[in-house]
């Protein structure tokens, strides 16, 4: 059966930006978070294999939810400049992928997403690093949720939320309109956090299940949850997700298939995103046959030569492959390393310890 790939563009973005080191490309730009989301997209198509795929991005801080509770989100720290410049280079990567992004005035991306995942009757996928997204599953609808770096990525279905969490889909919000969350301003109920919300929750249902049996709690649980009443059913419909956007596409709109075009390629190459034009299966024919020299390293001598020679504005860039590894220098050459790495265990050690160079692993789970 087909499936579609839906994308938190603002969240896995976010995720590449604090997960990698602050990388440029050779014209200065910045480009950690735009590399780190397509590494992470990448492992997700290749695991998924879609054959749909939209992402969502925020229109603007402001949103319904403002209308209804002026404070919310409004301790958010301002995104960092370095990580707004790259907001339009995402952008400009999804068109050379042909693949649709999504941006509604008044809405916020997830719900977007919670609408995509409504709107075609067909398996879904949410990609996102955000927790809110686990109230959208369904039988259909699963959430892949990154976790570390850019390839720590969980799968939650119906039965993987409760084996985790012991709550179904539905009741991810009752619990929020509990604890509150800190990052969104949401307030909840003061003085009952994450603990006491799934005890609460998983005990009567839901939070009007809760209300309904106030006199079952102690008198100061009781008392907490009579005084900021107005505020869990507030946080409630704070935290709902919306899933009934007017989504003026059809599902052809997102068609998706590989290989991709010269488009992205060429904006691969443009921003130095070396390590992903090496991917043949994503770029076919397209991809030069001679467009990355390979050097074979094949005495520990000529290894401790050439990571003597690397300096503190080296970025070395690490790739497990079976018993060996490809070792790179970043925006230069690829050396591959043909000897089993118990032989040079002790000159690995020294690079990963040398604190002036820069590391960038891949399948280091592999190693």
């Amino acid at each position: 059966m087909k499936k579609l790939l839906v994308v938190d563009g603002n969240s896995i973005l976010y995720r590449g930006f604090y997960a990698l080191p602050l990388l440029t490309s050779a014209e200065g730009i910045y480009t950690n978070a735009v590399y780190g989301f397509c590494n992470i997209f990448i492992k997700a198509i290749k695991d998924i294999q879609p054959d749909y795929v939209a992402v969502a991005f925020d229109y603007a801080k402001k949103t319904f939810r403002n209308d209804i509770y002026p404070e919310y989100k409004i301790t958010r720290k301002q995104t960092p400049i370095e990580l707004v410049m790259q907001f339009p280079i995402i952008k400009q990567v999804l068109n050379a992928m042909n693949i649709k992004y999504i941006e509604m005035q008044g809405y916020e991306g997830d719900d977007i997403l919670g609408s995509l995942s409504t709107k075609f009757d067909i398996p879904t996928i949410i990609l996102t690093g955000d927790r809110d997204t686990l109230q959208l599953i369904n039988p259909t609808t699963k959430v892949y949720l990154t976790k570390k770096g850019v390839a720590d990525l969980k799968v939650y279905d119906e039965q993987e939320l409760f084996l985790d969490k012991g709550i179904t889909p539905k009741q991810v919000v009752d619990v929020k309109a509990i604890m509150g969350d800190a990052s969104d301003n949401i307030p909840g109920v003061k003085g009952i956090g994450e603990k006491g919300a799934y005890k609460l929750i998983t005990q009567y249902g839901s939070l009007n299940g809760v209300y309904d049996n106030l006199d079952d709690l102690t008198p100061s649980l009781k008392e907490k949850l009579i005084i900021d009443k107005q505020n869990a059913f507030l946080s409630y419909e704070l935290g709902t997700i919306k899933t009934d956007c007017k989504i003026d596409y059809d599902l052809e709109d997102f068609a998706f298939s590989l290989p991709f075009d010269s488009a992205f390629y060429d904006i691969c190459k443009k921003y130095d995103f070396t390590s992903i034009m090496k991917h043949t299966d994503l770029f076919g024919e397209i991809i030069p046959q001679k467009s990355v020299e390979t050097e074979s390293i094949n005495s520990l001598t000529e290894l401790e030569e050439l990571i003597n020679s690397f300096t503190a504005q080296t970025i070395v860039s690490l790739v497990v492959l079976n018993e060996s590894m490809q070792l790179s220098v970043y925006k230069g050459d690829v050396y591959q390393i043909n000897m089993p790495i118990c032989d040079y265990v002790s000159l690995l050690a020294d690079l990963l310890q040398n604190e002036n160079v820069k590391k960038l692993f891949f399948d280091l789970k592999d190693f």
